[in-house]
């Protein structure tokens, strides 16, 4: 999927996770996380990132170092301006990279609870446009506001630090010089990436299954 054509660009992996364990990862997990039912989801992460990133740069996964900024953003170290984002629903994560910060976020629409639990994070404008809907209308919209809401703050490097409510993106034109994209990727699945500067965003997408992310890495190995 291509969408307009200039230099924001933002390359989308969309992993789905098939359910192995892929054990020959174990050493590849390097020492951030062993697999486990536990911290499945953790590991999973970690690994998307790693794989993506080392296969973006061209480099081996194995030597690539992270950091935390100071509100918990992850950065790659050595590589001040690859940004990447990255986020999971269901089965399915996703990380997106370009040169420069990005953000992204993919949620599932079974995941939203009712009307009463959108006010904490929907601003004024937002919540007179969800209110005038009907219920499964209204639910699309609030979901679709919640996702790029934390795209927005993923690219700026806040998170929720911000009150959301004082946020308003009913359209894509972001606060504080950010562009939003809403992002097809099937499933059901909604999902926003943003990216600093007001130009139109170019987004390719793809999807692999988590077995080939799995044979991508050992490769690297």
């Amino acid at each position: 999927m291509r969408i307009a054509v200039n230099d924001h660009r933002v390359d989308i992996t969309v992993v789905e996770d098939d359910g192995t364990e892929a054990p020959s990862l174990t050493t590849l997990a390097v020492a951030e996380v062993d697999i486990n039912s536990q911290n499945r989801g953790l590991w999973l992460r970690r690994l998307v990132r790693r794989v993506c990133l080392a296969t973006h740069l061209r480099s081996d996964p194995a030597m690539l170092a992270f950091g935390r900024e100071a509100a918990g953003r992850p950065f790659l170290l050595g590589h001040d301006t690859v940004g990447f984002s990255l986020a999971q629903a269901g089965g399915l994560t996703i990380i997106a990279i370009r040169d420069g910060p990005v953000g992204i976020d993919i949620e599932l629409p079974m995941r939203l609870p009712g009307r009463a639990a959108w006010s904490p994070f929907l601003s004024d404008a937002e919540a007179a446009a969800v209110a005038v809907l009907p219920e499964a209308a209204a639910r699309a919209l609030a979901l679709k506001l919640w996702v790029r809401k934390e795209a927005l703050f993923k690219a700026v490097g806040t998170g929720f630090l911000i009150d959301p409510r004082t946020v308003t993106l009913l359209d894509r034109d972001g606060a504080w010089g950010v562009r939003l994209q809403d992002v097809s990727i099937g499933d059901g699945a909604v999902c926003a990436a943003a990216v600093v500067g007001m130009s139109e965003i170019a987004i390719s997408c793809r999807r692999v299954p988590l077995s080939k992310l799995a044979i991508v890495a050992d490769v690297f190995r």
